[in-house]
């Protein structure tokens, strides 16, 4: 199985803007209760897994519960609008990636939710490299050359991904297959349903 990697996720932490502006009495006695950690993937993918190792972290410097909650959907938005619609009051934090803060504002700047006006950034917490990756039957060995493929032969390639890579790169598959976790995305090239797709590898 041919791949590449071609770009890097930002994984950072945020929770409502107005947490910044939190009395000190309420900081001193933070947190006296669980913590939802909002992620916008589904279980079994690279953020997930990586958010309840955060979580984990979190629940023994804390001495407190972390909850992972799992809001995967709309690129992100249903995750973000949680965190925004919560009580800004430190309980409920978002799991970014460049998902949530850059592509998806980019491709559809019409969002309610705005990821920089409406959350802030606690800390960045690991970066990620995501692997394009297609079947061998594919007559590809670069980007560059998957691109052209695709190009030349609108509408006949399948893509499966969480993002939105065909999009991004001007070209045309028959039938794009959004999944909610990069695993999900693997099975199906093996298959190969999806004769192509995007995964993410820690680095």
């Amino acid at each position: 199985m041919q791949m590449s990697f071609f770009k890097s996720s930002v994984l950072t932490l945020a929770t409502a803007c107005a947490t910044l502006a939190a009395t000190p009495a309420a900081a001193q006695s933070y947190p006296d209760k669980p913590i939802r950690l909002v992620v916008t993937f589904a279980p079994g993918g690279s953020s997930d897994a990586l958010a309840r190792a955060v979580g984990k972290s979190m629940s023994e410097g804390l001495k407190t519960t972390i909850v992972v909650e799992n809001r995967p959907g709309a690129g992100g938005v249903i995750g973000m609008d949680v965190v925004k619609n919560a009580a800004p009051d430190g309980y409920t934090i978002l799991f970014a990636t460049n998902g949530t803060h850059g592509i998806g504002p980019a491709l559809y700047p019409g969002r309610k939710t705005d990821p920089v006006k409406d959350l802030a950034p606690i800390g960045m917490l690991h970066t990620l490299t995501n692997v394009l990756l297609v079947h061998p039957s594919v007559p590809a060995n670069s980007v560059a050359e998957l691109i052209a493929y695709a190009k030349a032969n609108p509408g006949k390639l399948n893509f499966a991904s969480a993002t939105a890579l065909p999009r991004t790169c001007s070209v045309s598959c028959s039938s794009p297959v959004p999944t909610s976790t990069s695993c999900t995305s693997l099975t199906k090239v093996a298959a190969p349903r999806c004769p192509t797709c995007s995964a993410a590898r820690f680095r």
